[in-house]
Protein backbone atom coordinates (compact mmCIF):
# COMPACT_ATOMS: atom_id res chain seq x y z
CA UNK A 1 0.00 0.00 0.00
CA UNK A 2 2.83 2.41 0.89
CA UNK A 3 4.63 1.75 -2.40
CA UNK A 4 1.37 2.26 -4.28
CA UNK A 5 0.93 5.66 -2.64
CA UNK A 6 4.56 6.63 -3.35
CA UNK A 7 4.24 5.82 -7.03
CA UNK A 8 1.01 7.84 -7.22
CA UNK A 9 2.70 10.80 -5.56
CA UNK A 10 5.64 10.65 -7.96
CA UNK A 11 3.35 10.50 -10.98
CA UNK A 12 1.43 13.49 -9.66
CA UNK A 13 4.64 15.46 -9.15
CA UNK A 14 5.78 14.67 -12.66
CA UNK A 15 2.57 15.97 -14.19
CA UNK A 16 2.37 19.23 -12.22
CA UNK A 17 3.70 21.36 -15.08
CA UNK A 18 2.26 24.58 -13.69
CA UNK A 19 4.46 24.68 -10.60
CA UNK A 20 7.74 26.56 -10.63
CA UNK A 21 8.91 25.15 -7.32
CA UNK A 22 12.58 24.20 -7.48
CA UNK A 23 12.15 21.02 -5.44
CA UNK A 24 9.47 19.81 -7.84
CA UNK A 25 11.99 20.37 -10.63
CA UNK A 26 14.48 18.26 -8.71
CA UNK A 27 12.10 15.29 -8.82
CA UNK A 28 10.77 15.83 -12.31
CA UNK A 29 14.17 16.32 -13.94
CA UNK A 30 12.78 19.20 -16.00
CA UNK A 31 13.77 22.92 -16.34
CA UNK A 32 17.03 22.59 -14.40
CA UNK A 33 18.30 19.03 -14.13
CA UNK A 34 21.17 19.73 -11.74
CA UNK A 35 19.21 21.51 -9.02
CA UNK A 36 20.46 19.01 -6.45
CA UNK A 37 23.73 20.96 -6.53
CA UNK A 38 21.92 23.77 -4.72
CA UNK A 39 20.80 21.61 -1.79
CA UNK A 40 22.78 22.17 1.40
CA UNK A 41 23.65 19.04 3.36
CA UNK A 42 26.23 20.37 5.84
CA UNK A 43 24.41 20.87 9.16
CA UNK A 44 26.31 23.99 10.23
CA UNK A 45 25.72 25.72 6.91
CA UNK A 46 22.05 24.76 6.84
CA UNK A 47 21.40 26.02 10.38
CA UNK A 48 22.83 29.40 9.36
CA UNK A 49 20.60 29.54 6.26
CA UNK A 50 23.66 29.20 3.97
CA UNK A 51 25.15 32.42 5.32
CA UNK A 52 28.72 31.14 5.04
CA UNK A 53 30.34 33.03 2.15
CA UNK A 54 32.42 35.22 4.50
CA UNK A 55 32.95 32.64 7.27
CA UNK A 56 36.31 30.91 7.71
CA UNK A 57 35.69 27.17 7.52
CA UNK A 58 37.18 23.70 7.29
CA UNK A 59 36.92 21.31 4.32
CA UNK A 60 33.16 21.95 4.05
CA UNK A 61 34.03 25.37 2.56
CA UNK A 62 34.26 23.61 -0.82
CA UNK A 63 30.43 23.53 -0.81
CA UNK A 64 30.17 27.28 -0.03
CA UNK A 65 33.20 29.46 -0.74
CA UNK A 66 36.38 27.44 -1.38
CA UNK A 67 38.55 30.41 -0.39
CA UNK A 68 37.21 30.09 3.18
CA UNK A 69 39.36 27.01 3.89
CA UNK A 70 42.62 28.86 3.17
CA UNK A 71 43.10 29.67 6.89
CA UNK A 72 42.01 26.24 8.07
CA UNK A 73 43.67 25.93 11.53
CA UNK A 74 44.18 22.16 11.37
CA UNK A 75 46.64 20.18 9.28
CA UNK A 76 43.82 17.94 8.08
CA UNK A 77 40.03 18.38 8.14
CA UNK A 78 37.22 16.01 7.15
CA UNK A 79 33.43 16.36 7.35
CA UNK A 80 30.64 13.90 6.44
CA UNK A 81 26.94 14.82 6.38
CA UNK A 82 23.54 13.24 5.88
CA UNK A 83 20.53 15.22 4.71
CA UNK A 84 17.06 13.72 5.14
CA UNK A 85 15.45 15.75 2.39
CA UNK A 86 11.85 16.01 1.20
CA UNK A 87 9.90 13.19 -0.51
CA UNK A 88 12.13 10.43 0.93
CA UNK A 89 15.21 11.89 -0.78
CA UNK A 90 18.50 11.33 1.05
CA UNK A 91 21.71 13.19 0.29
CA UNK A 92 25.15 12.18 1.53
CA UNK A 93 28.03 14.61 1.48
CA UNK A 94 31.71 14.39 2.35
CA UNK A 95 34.86 16.48 2.15
CA UNK A 96 38.51 16.28 3.19
CA UNK A 97 41.21 18.95 3.03
CA UNK A 98 44.91 19.05 3.95
CA UNK A 99 47.49 21.78 4.37
CA UNK A 100 50.37 21.62 1.87
CA UNK A 101 53.32 23.91 1.05
CA UNK A 102 51.42 25.32 -1.95
CA UNK A 103 48.10 25.84 -0.17
CA UNK A 104 45.10 23.82 1.02
CA UNK A 105 44.10 20.91 -1.23
CA UNK A 106 40.79 19.07 -0.90
CA UNK A 107 38.38 16.51 -2.28
CA UNK A 108 34.61 16.62 -1.94
CA UNK A 109 31.58 14.71 -3.12
CA UNK A 110 27.83 14.34 -2.79
CA UNK A 111 25.39 11.65 -3.87
CA UNK A 112 21.60 11.81 -3.92
CA UNK A 113 19.25 8.87 -3.45
CA UNK A 114 15.77 9.73 -4.71
CA UNK A 115 14.24 6.81 -2.83
CA UNK A 116 12.50 5.39 -5.88
CA UNK A 117 11.36 1.87 -5.01
CA UNK A 118 9.75 0.94 -8.31
CA UNK A 119 10.71 -2.73 -8.08
CA UNK A 120 8.49 -3.24 -5.03
CA UNK A 121 5.52 -1.36 -6.48
CA UNK A 122 2.14 -2.85 -7.27
CA UNK A 123 1.92 -3.91 -10.91
CA UNK A 124 4.63 -4.60 -13.47
CA UNK A 125 7.56 -2.26 -14.13
CA UNK A 126 9.54 -2.01 -17.35
CA UNK A 127 12.97 -0.38 -17.03
CA UNK A 128 14.73 1.30 -19.94
CA UNK A 129 18.43 2.25 -19.58
CA UNK A 130 18.36 1.76 -15.81
CA UNK A 131 21.55 3.25 -14.24
CA UNK A 132 23.83 1.20 -12.00
CA UNK A 133 25.19 4.09 -9.94
CA UNK A 134 23.56 6.70 -7.70
CA UNK A 135 20.65 8.76 -8.96
CA UNK A 136 22.64 11.99 -8.82
CA UNK A 137 26.26 12.66 -7.84
CA UNK A 138 29.05 15.22 -7.90
CA UNK A 139 32.74 14.88 -7.07
CA UNK A 140 35.31 17.65 -7.03
CA UNK A 141 38.87 18.79 -6.37
CA UNK A 142 39.43 22.01 -4.43
CA UNK A 143 42.29 24.42 -3.83
CA UNK A 144 42.64 27.48 -1.59
CA UNK A 145 45.53 29.79 -0.84
CA UNK A 146 46.06 32.83 1.36
CA UNK A 147 48.02 35.47 -0.55
CA UNK A 148 48.46 37.56 2.61
CA UNK A 149 47.20 37.24 6.18
CA UNK A 150 44.07 39.11 5.00
CA UNK A 151 43.26 37.93 1.47
CA UNK A 152 42.62 34.42 0.15
CA UNK A 153 41.21 32.85 -3.00
CA UNK A 154 40.10 29.35 -3.95
CA UNK A 155 38.30 27.18 -6.45
CA UNK A 156 36.74 23.79 -7.11
CA UNK A 157 36.60 21.75 -10.32
CA UNK A 158 33.83 19.14 -10.21
CA UNK A 159 32.17 16.46 -12.29
CA UNK A 160 28.41 16.07 -11.88
CA UNK A 161 26.21 13.23 -13.11
CA UNK A 162 22.43 13.33 -13.25
CA UNK A 163 20.27 10.30 -14.00
CA UNK A 164 16.82 11.49 -15.06
CA UNK A 165 13.70 9.38 -15.10
CA UNK A 166 10.39 9.63 -16.88
CA UNK A 167 7.38 7.60 -15.69
CA UNK A 168 4.79 6.45 -18.20
CA UNK A 169 1.61 4.81 -16.89
CA UNK A 170 0.60 2.03 -19.27
CA UNK A 171 -2.44 0.34 -17.75
CA UNK A 172 -3.63 0.36 -14.14
CA UNK A 173 -0.51 0.25 -12.00
CA UNK A 174 1.75 -1.04 -14.78
CA UNK A 175 4.40 1.57 -15.48
CA UNK A 176 7.42 2.19 -17.69
CA UNK A 177 10.47 3.95 -16.24
CA UNK A 178 12.86 5.39 -18.81
CA UNK A 179 16.24 6.74 -17.70
CA UNK A 180 18.61 9.15 -19.40
CA UNK A 181 21.99 10.20 -18.03
CA UNK A 182 23.63 13.62 -18.30
CA UNK A 183 27.00 14.77 -16.99
CA UNK A 184 28.93 18.01 -16.95
CA UNK A 185 32.06 19.67 -15.59
CA UNK A 186 31.42 22.62 -13.28
CA UNK A 187 33.46 25.24 -11.48
CA UNK A 188 33.25 27.12 -8.19
CA UNK A 189 35.56 29.97 -7.22
CA UNK A 190 35.66 32.65 -4.56
CA UNK A 191 37.63 35.10 -2.47
CA UNK A 192 37.70 36.08 1.19
CA UNK A 193 39.02 39.30 2.72
CA UNK A 194 39.74 39.97 6.39
CA UNK A 195 39.31 43.69 6.88
CA UNK A 196 41.01 43.72 10.28
CA UNK A 197 38.21 45.97 11.58
CA UNK A 198 36.35 44.40 14.52
CA UNK A 199 36.65 40.96 12.94
CA UNK A 200 34.72 41.95 9.81
CA UNK A 201 35.14 39.55 6.86
CA UNK A 202 33.95 40.10 3.30
CA UNK A 203 33.44 37.23 0.86
CA UNK A 204 32.51 36.55 -2.74
CA UNK A 205 31.73 33.24 -4.48
CA UNK A 206 30.47 31.90 -7.80
CA UNK A 207 29.03 28.38 -7.68
CA UNK A 208 28.02 25.74 -10.23
CA UNK A 209 29.29 27.51 -13.34
CA UNK A 210 29.12 25.21 -16.39
CA UNK A 211 28.24 25.06 -20.06
CA UNK A 212 24.68 24.89 -21.38
CA UNK A 213 23.30 21.37 -21.77
CA UNK A 214 20.30 19.92 -23.60
CA UNK A 215 17.62 17.35 -22.91
CA UNK A 216 14.24 16.50 -24.44
CA UNK A 217 12.77 19.68 -22.93
CA UNK A 218 15.42 21.89 -24.51
CA UNK A 219 18.56 23.66 -23.28
CA UNK A 220 19.29 24.10 -19.58
CA UNK A 221 22.19 25.06 -17.35
CA UNK A 222 23.36 24.03 -13.91
CA UNK A 223 22.04 26.17 -11.01
CA UNK A 224 24.72 28.86 -11.21
CA UNK A 225 24.71 31.58 -8.58
CA UNK A 226 26.73 34.51 -7.29
CA UNK A 227 27.02 35.21 -3.57
CA UNK A 228 28.31 38.23 -1.69
CA UNK A 229 28.74 37.94 2.06
CA UNK A 230 29.90 39.61 5.24
CA UNK A 231 30.44 38.29 8.77
CA UNK A 232 31.65 39.63 12.10
CA UNK A 233 31.71 38.87 15.82
CA UNK A 234 29.10 41.14 17.39
CA UNK A 235 30.76 40.72 20.79
CA UNK A 236 33.98 42.30 19.54
CA UNK A 237 32.46 45.57 20.75
CA UNK A 238 32.54 44.25 24.32
CA UNK A 239 35.23 43.27 26.82
CA UNK A 240 34.25 39.58 26.69
CA UNK A 241 37.03 37.21 25.66
CA UNK A 242 36.32 35.65 22.23
CA UNK A 243 37.47 32.24 23.48
CA UNK A 244 34.71 32.39 26.14
CA UNK A 245 31.87 34.01 24.18
CA UNK A 246 31.42 34.55 20.45
CA UNK A 247 28.35 35.79 18.60
CA UNK A 248 29.00 35.62 14.87
CA UNK A 249 26.59 37.37 12.52
CA UNK A 250 26.57 36.56 8.80
CA UNK A 251 24.68 38.09 5.90
CA UNK A 252 24.76 36.78 2.33
CA UNK A 253 23.16 38.20 -0.78
CA UNK A 254 22.51 35.40 -3.28
CA UNK A 255 21.77 36.03 -6.95
CA UNK A 256 20.85 32.71 -8.63
CA UNK A 257 20.59 32.34 -12.38
CA UNK A 258 17.36 30.33 -12.30
CA UNK A 259 15.15 32.27 -9.87
CA UNK A 260 14.86 35.42 -7.76
CA UNK A 261 17.65 36.73 -5.54
CA UNK A 262 17.39 36.47 -1.76
CA UNK A 263 19.20 37.17 1.52
CA UNK A 264 20.63 34.59 3.94
CA UNK A 265 21.03 35.68 7.56
CA UNK A 266 22.76 33.58 10.20
CA UNK A 267 23.61 33.98 13.88
CA UNK A 268 25.97 31.61 15.72
CA UNK A 269 26.69 31.74 19.47
CA UNK A 270 29.66 29.77 20.82
CA UNK A 271 30.33 29.20 24.51
CA UNK A 272 33.91 28.38 25.62
CA UNK A 273 34.75 27.50 21.98
CA UNK A 274 32.83 24.22 22.44
CA UNK A 275 29.04 24.56 22.69
CA UNK A 276 27.26 26.16 19.73
CA UNK A 277 23.73 27.41 19.03
CA UNK A 278 22.70 28.58 15.56
CA UNK A 279 19.72 30.19 13.85
CA UNK A 280 19.21 31.25 10.24
CA UNK A 281 16.60 33.01 8.13
CA UNK A 282 16.09 33.20 4.35
CA UNK A 283 14.09 36.00 2.74
CA UNK A 284 12.25 36.09 0.46
CA UNK A 285 11.60 32.36 0.17
CA UNK A 286 8.38 30.43 -0.45
CA UNK A 287 9.05 27.51 1.87
CA UNK A 288 12.40 27.34 3.67
CA UNK A 289 12.63 30.48 5.82
CA UNK A 290 13.50 29.41 9.38
CA UNK A 291 16.50 27.22 10.25
CA UNK A 292 18.17 26.35 13.55
CA UNK A 293 20.78 24.00 14.95
CA UNK A 294 23.34 23.19 17.58
CA UNK A 295 26.81 21.73 17.73
CA UNK A 296 29.75 20.58 19.82
CA UNK A 297 33.28 21.54 18.80
CA UNK A 298 36.63 19.94 19.63
CA UNK A 299 35.40 16.74 21.28
CA UNK A 300 38.66 14.73 21.10
CA UNK A 301 39.21 16.23 17.66
CA UNK A 302 35.63 15.60 16.55
CA UNK A 303 32.76 18.01 15.97
CA UNK A 304 29.06 17.12 15.94
CA UNK A 305 26.40 19.29 14.31
CA UNK A 306 22.65 19.09 13.83
CA UNK A 307 20.32 21.35 11.80
CA UNK A 308 16.56 21.65 11.59
CA UNK A 309 14.78 23.42 8.75
CA UNK A 310 11.10 24.12 8.31
CA UNK A 311 10.04 23.58 4.69
CA UNK A 312 6.42 24.64 5.07
CA UNK A 313 4.25 22.36 2.96
CA UNK A 314 7.04 19.75 2.83
CA UNK A 315 7.47 19.48 6.60
CA UNK A 316 10.69 19.49 8.64
CA UNK A 317 14.15 18.65 7.34
CA UNK A 318 16.95 17.19 9.50
CA UNK A 319 20.68 17.25 8.76
CA UNK A 320 23.57 15.69 10.66
CA UNK A 321 27.30 16.28 10.29
CA UNK A 322 30.41 14.79 11.88
CA UNK A 323 33.80 16.44 11.48
CA UNK A 324 37.34 15.56 12.45
CA UNK A 325 40.53 17.56 12.39
CA UNK A 326 44.07 17.46 13.72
Amino acid sequence: MINRIRISILITLLTMTMTQNVWGQLLAGEANNFHFLRVTSDARTAALADGMTAREQSSSAMFNNPAAMAWMPAQLSAVVSQNQWIASINLYEGSVAVQTPIGVLGLNGMIADLGLDFKNSIGSVDFINEPNGPDKSVFGFGFAKSVTDRFAFGGVVKYATNNLFNIVVKTGFDIEVKWTSHSTIGFDFGALYRTGILGLNLGFAVRNYSKTLKNTSGPYVSPSMVRYGMSMNLLSFTTLKPEDHSLMFALDYEDPLSFDEHYNLGLEYTLFSIYVLRIGYLTPHDENKINAGLGINDFMGFSLDYAWSNMGLYGNIHRFSVGYQF
